[in-house]
């Protein structure tokens, strides 16, 4: 999701637990042989977490002007204002992920969001449920 957000042009803001951090800028470094997606976290020092295309973060502050905010780490979002888009990533095979999810879904309605769902099948291809 965030290499097609990145070929879109758009900046995202990949929000996950502070132990999570390392996981995933590796993950991001090594998840395909023969493509990069650009990315750092804000504790890079070597480059300001502004000019990351994809920054990996713990806090919900916007610091690279992202559109796109995937969050991990279960948080629910109070203000999408400052995205165009917000993907709640969670494992819907853990029972207290999922349940927690069912409710950030139901507030994210409550507030008038408009919101869409989707799972993978057997095969891991991404299916809209409706």
């Amino acid at each position: 999701m965030l290499e097609r957000a990145y070929d879109a042009g758009m900046r995202s803001h990949l929000l996950c637990n502070v132990e999570a951090k390392k996981t995933f800028d590796g993950a991001l470094w090594t998840y395909h042989p023969r493509k990069f997606l650009p990315h750092g976290t804000d504790d890079d020092a070597k480059i300001p977490a502004e000019r990351q295309p994809v920054l990996i973060s713990d806090t919900q502050k916007n610091q690279n002007k992202a559109t796109v905010l995937a969050v991990t780490n279960g948080t629910q979002i109070d203000d999408f204002g400052k995205f165009e888009r917000v993907l709640d990533i969670f494992d819907g095979n853990v029972e207290a992920d999922l349940n927690a999810a069912r409710k950030r879904w139901k507030a994210y309605k409550d507030a008038g969001h408009t919101l869409r769902y989707w799972s993978q099948d057997d095969k891991g291809k991404w299916i809209e449920k409706v």
